[in-house]
């Protein structure tokens, strides 16, 4: 899955130590020394000449597109506009050595602006208040001891939280990731410490960084001493756990993780890391917090990935732009990345993507996962699914749950499988592979995989290799390693443009998901919800309880409601809503609107309010009856349903009994011999596949028997 391409290549001179950033406010790029004040010299691969500041901040074109550059200080420079900065490596010019690094970062709270500087060689921490006038007003300086682990601070990052800030600091000499939280007025206080000493599998950590996205806050750790990136992920009281770690291979380009760079795009986090062996990966982490490595381009005569010192991460309409500084070939490279889909996500159903890459992400249960066009990633999760990618080149990612996985359509020259998940794996050869008439299956421990291939032929262990299986080299660490408090308290998460997947914590949340479809995930507190534009869904499903969902209350811009499996109350409002209240004794009430209320297993009471509404048994394979009278009990699914204002009634694929009142009804039967009683009232009814009995009982009815084409079924619905 190749997706990144070659743009253009600068050499200049003095690149040794060249740091690349983006500028603030102008949305180009700035370049400069930590250590010299000299004059750079650009030269392009064709007749476009640079242009170059005399100081150690320059600004140039590539392809004529100009990349400003602000003289302004370094004061000016580390304060950002986003919510979360990561420290440079500023130089002491009295000191005149290497030795004398100091890392400092900006971060901000309640809109107060502060500047965090270490001293790694004296193991101390200061904090200075950015005035008015930008100057610095020193606050606290805290001191390194047996438990706060920042002696040796190789990198520094911040982020801001709803109300809080958090200062994360790595050890080099620890070997410790630890997270301070930043009070008004600026002191420091330790809230949570993962080291070596811990099970924390890092050695030499030299960079971190905090990235923000649809699954949550992560710290994302490199180390050049153990080549390993590892995620943690940050809750909104500080606390962290480990949810992943991958080692460099003959795969991947980050030896010794010398760069790297993450950035959100339409809710998927993407990163580029360079390291010491020529060329970069580009990686994603899932919203689970794991990683898969997307692509990796290696370094050649022409594009300067040798020695890499420094990269940059922006976000374009096509997808990402990448900058890299090398200091051994004295160049300055841009390249394209292709990612452009965003997350759709499913628990226990189907999930559908679009002709862009996106990212299909899988819950519990049995899913159905098809990605369409692009070069999709699509994540089973547990239980028993099927997967399709569609034309493209895509990745399967496979979760160890025991069950039976299929993929269809599946190119052995295209598609890639990422089976790291099932443990212990690591060679083709560990596996058991028997051809099957149009694929193959395929075995390990309790593991099945099914692979159906797009061309109907027989496939074997021969079409399978350690690369194309494995993805990227994950490190497991056998007991939970986390530390500092629990997420206990509301996340503020705001979406994107586009379709969102957005889930909240345990807490009182705040979540604006914007424009698009977005998919809210609550799983308790008092939540304020903003779904935005697009027909947005707020889903209870992985809530362990009944819930109380009202739109209008706290919850504004949001269409569709799914409860939990237990007891939940769902009202909607005057527009046209879905409720869906899956398993328990549900109450569904529409409000006004022409509403499609789902009770699911249970015995639901449906008040369809103002509007022509709907009740829609469609999902149910078994036999049922329904009254929307109430003379006659319900059975199967339908026992116990009990209906107000309710017009129509849409049947599942079983054998149903579908019975009107005195209003004018629509039954559809669907698959199945069905029985449908239209009652008095002028009623329409729909018989559907199989032999089916039709009454319309009084008034002027509409029967249509048989299957009926779904372009005119649409017309009823």
């Amino acid at each position: 899955m190749q997706i990144i391409s070659h743009l253009q290549t600068f050499h200049t001179r003095h690149t040794f130590d060249l740091n690349v950033r983006l500028c603030e406010g102008s949305g180009g790029i700035v370049a400069w020394s930590p250590t010299q004040n000299f004059a750079l010299t650009l030269r392009s691969n064709d007749t476009t000449q640079a242009t170059v500041d005399a100081d150690t901040l320059f600004s140039f074109r590539i392809d004529g597109d100009r990349k400003r550059i602000d003289n302004a200080d370094v004061d000016r420079l580390m304060q950002t506009t986003g919510t979360s900065n990561t420290s440079e490596t500023f130089y002491d010019r009295e000191a005149g050595t290497l030795y004398s690094a100091i890392e400092i970062v900006s971060v901000t709270l309640n809109g107060q602006s502060y500047v965090i500087a270490a001293d790694g060689a004296a193991g101390a921490i200061t904090t200075y208040e950015v005035t008015s006038t930008g100057g610095w007003t020193t606050r606290e300086t805290i001191r390194d001891d047996a438990s706060s682990g920042f002696s040796g601070v190789s990198a520094m990052a911040t982020v801001e939280m709803a109300d809080a800030a958090y200062v994360v600091t790595a050890s080099a000499s620890e070997n410790a990731i630890s997270v301070f939280g930043l009070t008004e007025g600026g002191a420091l206080a330790p809230v949570s410490t993962l080291s070596m000493a811990d099970g924390l599998p890092i050695a030499n950590p030299n960079d971190v960084q905090i990235v923000q996205g649809a699954g949550g806050t992560f710290i994302i750790v490199a180390a050049a001493g153990s080549d390993s990136l590892t995620a943690l992920k940050l809750n909104a009281q500080g606390g962290i756990s480990f949810t992943d770690q991958i080692m460099d291979s003959q795969d991947t380009r980050f030896d010794a993780t010398v760069a790297m760079d993450w950035i959100t795009r339409d809710g998927r986090i993407f990163g580029a890391v360079a390291g010491a062996d020529g060329g970069v990966s580009v990686i994603e982490l899932l919203p689970s917090g794991r990683f898969i490595v997307l692509s990796t381009i290696e370094d050649t005569t022409e594009i300067g990935l040798t020695g890499v010192t420094d990269l940059l991460l922006q976000v374009t309409a096509t997808g990402l732009e990448l900058t890299t500084i090398s200091a051994s070939e004295e160049s300055l490279s841009t390249f394209a990345i292709t990612v452009s889909g965003g997350i759709v996500q499913v628990q226990g159903g189907k999930a559908e993507g679009t002709n862009a890459d996106d990212l299909l992400f899988g819950g519990d249960g049995s899913d159905s996962l098809v990605g369409n066009g692009g070069a999709d990633v699509l994540v089973d999760g547990a239980g028993v699914d099927t997967m399709r990618g569609g034309a493209g080149s895509d990745l399967f990612v496979l979760d160890a749950d025991g069950e039976i996985d299929r993929i269809y359509d599946f190119n052995t020259e295209e598609d890639r499988l990422d089976l790291s998940a099932w443990g212990m794996l690591y060679s083709v050869d560990q596996l058991t592979i028997k051809g099957r008439s149009n694929g193959a299956l395929i075995y390990f421990g309790d593991e099945i995989l099914h692979i159906v291939s797009h061309d109907g032929r027989r496939l074997s262990a021969l079409d399978f290799f350690d690369a194309m299986i494995l993805n990227a080299q994950h490190v497991t660490v056998w007991e939970p390693l986390s530390d500092g408090p629990e997420d206990v308290q509301g996340l503020d998460m705001t979406g994107t443009a586009g379709a969102d997947t957005l889930v909240g914590g345990s807490g009182d949340d705040t979540v604006t998901a914007l424009g698009g479809d977005d998919i809210i995930f609550v799983t308790g507190g008092d939540d304020s919800i903003d779904g935005g534009a697009g027909r947005d869904t707020l889903t209870a499903q992985d809530v362990q309880f009944g819930v109380t969902l009202q739109l209008g209350a706290g919850i504004a811009g949001v269409e569709d409601l799914i409860g939990s499996g237990f007891d939940d109350q769902l009202t909607g409002d005057s527009v046209g809503n879905l409720l869906d209240g899956g398993a328990g004794n549900d109450v569904l009430n529409g409000g006004g609107g022409a509403d499609t209320l789902i009770g699911g297993a249970g015995a639901d009471a449906f008040d369809g309010g103002a509007g022509i509404d709907w009740v829609s048994y469609a999902d149910q394979t078994a036999d049922l009856s329904a009254d929307l009278s109430g003379t006659t009990p319900g059975t199967g699914v339908a026992a116990g349903d009990t209906f107000v204002f309710v017009e129509n009634l849409l049947g599942g694929s079983g054998n149903d009994t579908l019975i009107g009142n005195g209003a004018d009804n629509e039954l559809i039967g669907g698959a199945g011999d069905d029985l449908l009683q239209g009652g008095s009232g002028d009623d329409t009814l729909i018989g559907g596949e199989g032999d089916d009995v039709l009454d319309g009982g009084e008034g002027d009815d509409l029967i249509i028997a048989g299957d009926v084409d779904p372009a005119i079924l649409e017309l009823f619905l």
